[in-house]
């Protein structure tokens, strides 16, 4: 029943297209889309952004990047298959929980094993998890972990050592998806201590093979990535802290903003970037109530921890799994994210049975359907259709591009990703209008969206070009010039403004500047063919037909299919006006492969 509810909740995420960032390891991800599983060598010694960013910084999770080379190499890039597995993988996860729960509980019936899952798996805190393809990380993170967690129960009931090693490999797994299980060094002791008659050196024999896999992550990562430069603001708000107080005072109030969505999942955010949570300080009154709550929670925990109180359990788990990506000792990727919540989750929903059945005055060591009072499952049933609903509705911001952004910047309208990316999307969809009208329309809408995101962060290069490209797509060349040339003076590495630049001075006519923009471009990114073919379309204007040639031939080189092979064809054209007529003819023969009616 359990399966089959959680497949029934989600099953609509099957016809969803990719959203998002699901992109970069799929479609959009040159090395796994042309390479497949023969990419794996380089997936494994690099980091998580190298295949699709080229960068080999940050996070180190390199079966993510796997799964989809696994995938990309039997299916191809699907949508469907793309969710399917998610599915697949979360459904694995539901059976590996309900083990791990029966023998966490055995003292108690199956009856609470399954309300905890019921509880856990019809969660919307889970939709961006199940329905992110990107966030597959996660679900194999915890499935991993909770399978380490079943090995070492095993290695306690038999004393047999090969339930060591196995806990060890599933754990390294588990890192290997993502980083934050490394908690459950922490977490897996405190299990063992709370769910089993073991003494300390049998608890302490069982969580080795966690260290040792944390060690050989840590120095796995060592080796493999380069030195991370520091966390910007824009994916973290927290770096923009004036000072501790306020980065103490915000990161208490995020925790309470998390425990507030556990216990009311409304609303739900696919962003909360700069600049969506604002700063606190330590003194302001809701970084003082979180702090009390917080502080009472863990006091609790501790005073009933010798009693195996499982309220001081879920206070302890909970907070233990969001130590690393809390930000107060290391500053993460975010300043805040609902899937931080996918296995914390596990602790709330596990507290909520008991506190439930403690309301209710149920004996939880003997409850079963037929014993409980109907009011207890009249609550039940009526969180479990709640959290139904809210999933599946939820399910549905996450369908395609348009209805998340679509979401996003009405849940999150301060934050500058939210904007930009509904800004590039209506861009995208003024490139691909039928009609000038539609094309007008949604560039100006675009304009909009990156207008409001200059507003909250104005020194972000990349929406400065964004803007600036958006003004040269409505042929507003004079604002397009002025946002171009803020985003190089912000960072000059780009090639794109550059590009833009010249562009626009290449439809202008002012061919000498169109030159040296886009052979500054072109400088920036010699693998960008769109500078090479437009700096042979220039040089073709300026009637300078041997650099014209030179860089045709160049554009043909770095990709012949481009703009339909029309570097060929230009080739050919200017070969025949310098009366080259067999150079003519052999680009002529190139061309005719594409274009039959291609003639010079």
């Amino acid at each position: 029943m359990l399966l089959s509810v959680a497949f029934v909740v989600n099953a609509h995420t099957l016809s969803f297209e990719y959203a998002y960032d699901d992109v970069c390891f799929t479609s959009k991800n040159t090395l796994i889309d042309t390479k497949g599983i023969s990419a794996i060598p380089q997936l494994f010694t690099h980091g998580k952004n190298y295949s699709f960013q080229g960068i080999n910084y940050g996070s180190y999770r390199p079966l993510l990047p796997i799964s989809f080379a696994i995938e990309k190499e039997f299916f191809g890039f699907n949508p469907f298959v793309s969710h399917l597995l998610n599915l697949i993988l979360f459904l694995l996860l539901v059976v590996a929980l309900f083990s791990l729960l029966r023998k966490m509980f055995s003292a108690y019936p199956p009856y609470i094993s399954f309300l905890i899952l019921l509880l856990y798996e019809l969660h919307p805190i889970h939709t961006e998890v199940i329905a992110n393809v990107k966030s597959r990380d996660e679900i194999l993170a915890f499935l991993f972990v909770t399978l380490a967690l079943l090995a070492g129960f095993k290695y306690i009931d038999t004393k047999k050592h090969n339930y060591l090693f196995l806990s060890g490999i599933y754990f390294l797994l588990s890192l290997l998806s993502k980083e934050s299980p490394v908690c459950f060094v922490g977490i897996a002791p405190l299990t063992f201590y709370f769910f089993s008659t073991a003494n300390k050196r049998v608890i302490c024999l069982a969580t080795v093979p966690l260290l040792i896999s944390a060690a050989i992550y840590i120095g796995l990562r060592l080796l493999f990535l380069d030195p991370s430069p520091p966390i910007s603001v824009l994916e973290n708000a927290l770096v923009a802290a004036s000072g501790l107080s306020e980065k103490i005072g915000t990161i208490f109030w995020i925790q309470l903003k998390y425990i507030l969505l556990l216990i009311f999942p409304h609303p739900l955010k696919s962003d909360y970037s700069f600049n969506e949570i604002k700063l606190i300080s330590f003194f302001d009154f809701k970084s003082i109530l979180s702090i009390i709550i917080c502080a009472a929670l863990c006091t609790y925990a501790f005073i009933q921890l010798n009693r195996k109180n499982i309220v001081s359990y879920c206070i302890l788990f909970y907070f233990a799994s969001m130590l690393l990506t809390s930000n107060l000792f290391v500053e993460t990727g975010a300043t805040m994210a609902e899937r931080f919540l996918f296995a914390p989750s596990l602790a709330f929903c596990i507290g909520l049975t008991f506190f439930l059945l403690k309301l209710f005055k149920v004996n939880a060591q003997t409850a079963n359907f037929k014993t409980v009072p109907s009011g207890l499952t009249i609550v039940f049933v009526s969180i479990a259709i709640l959290y139904a609903a809210k999933t599946i509705s939820r399910n549905e911001d996450w369908k395609n591009n348009y209805t998340l952004f679509s979401s996003a910047v009405a849940l999150a309208p301060e934050s500058w990703r939210t904007q930009n990316c509904m800004g590039s999307l209506y861009k995208e969809m003024a490139l691909a209008s039928g009609t000038e009208s539609e094309r007008n329309t949604n560039i100006n809408e675009s304009l909009k969206y990156y207008k409001r995101s200059i507003e909250i962060f104005p020194e972000w290069s990349v929406t400065q070009a964004n803007l600036g490209e958006a003004f040269y797509i409505s042929r507003q060349y004079d604002s397009a010039i002025i946002h171009l040339k803020h985003s190089i003076l912000l960072d000059s590495a780009s090639d794109i403004p550059f590009a833009d630049l010249g562009s626009i001075y290449l439809n202008t006519n002012k061919y000498d500047l169109a030159i040296i923009k886009y052979k500054k471009a072109l400088s920036k990114n010699p693998s960008n063919v769109l500078p090479a073919f437009y700096l042979g379309i220039a040089y073709f204007d300026y009637k300078d037909y041997d650099s014209s040639v030179f860089y045709f031939k160049k554009a043909a080189s770095t990709n012949p299919d481009y703009y339909d092979h029309k570097a060929f064809e230009f080739i050919s054209i200017v070969y025949k006006i310098l009366n080259r007529a067999d150079s003519a003819d052999k680009y002529k023969k190139i061309a005719n492969r594409h274009n039959p009616f291609f003639t010079p």
